[in-house]
Parts: C-alpha cells; sequence; structure tokens
C-alpha cells in the first residue's frame, strides 16, 4: 500500500507550498564603503541605500582596532599614550631628592624611637 506524503517531489529545505522562493525576491538598495586605518588595513562595510541613513565617518578597523576612515586619507594614528609611571615617578615630580631624603630620614627616626621599649 502506498503512503502518502506531502513531502514527496519536493526539496529539502523548501519552504511551505505558495510561498514565493527567496531567490525571486529583490532585496533592498546598498552602497559599499571602502574604509582604510592609519596602518593601510583596507575593509569594505555595506550599508542600506535608504533616505536617512548615514555611513559613519569612521569605524574600528577589525584587523587592528585602529580608527578606519572612508575617504580620499585615512584618519591619522593617535598619539601614543604615556608610558606607565611607577609611584616612584610620582613622587618625584612633586618633590626634590633632598625633600624625599629628609622625609625618609624623618620616617626612620620615627620608627627607631617607636621599637625602643624599655624592658620588662
Amino acid at each position: 500500500m502506498p503512503s502518502s506524503s506531502s513531502l514527496r517531489g519536493s526539496r529539502i529545505g523548501a519552504g511551505p507550498p505558495g510561498v514565493p522562493d527567496a531567490g525571486s525576491q529583490e532585496l533592498a538598495p546598498r552602497t559599499t564603503v571602502l574604509f582604510r586605518c592609519g596602518q593601510g588595513h583596507k575593509m569594505t562595510l555595506t550599508f542600506a541605500d535608504e533616505a536617512g541613513v548615514e555611513i559613519p565617518a569612521s569605524t574600528a578597523c577589525r584587523r587592528c582596532g585602529m580608527p578606519a576612515g572612508w575617504g580620499s586619507a585615512p584618519p591619522a594614528l593617535p598619539k601614543p599614550a604615556a608610558p606607565f609611571k611607577t609611584p616612584m615617578e610620582f613622587l618625584r615630580m612633586r618633590r626634590t631628592q633632598q625633600e624625599g631624603d629628609a622625609l625618609v630620614e624623618q620616617a626612620l627616626q620615627a620608627l627607631r624611637a617607636g621599637r625602643k621599649r624599655p624592658a620588662t
């Protein structure tokens, strides 16, 4: 006895009967923009070509994370960050060597005075 199946003769992945094929639908108009970063990396991004949609002036590069712009010239590289400073370097910015030596000597005298306890 033959079984009747609603899937007989249809393609796997085909939608329900009566729905137009996805390949026959027109896509929305799009604009492709080339972005370049300061390192020379290039990437293309696609945006909708509709009224009110603005193309950003810059975006992050996918390879290095630096700012990338679309125009005749890529955006300038940002200034390098200041190197890490140790607490000692911050202290030397506020005080001279002589002031630091005087403070260390005062602290040592206070420690030595606190250690001298009468014998019990």
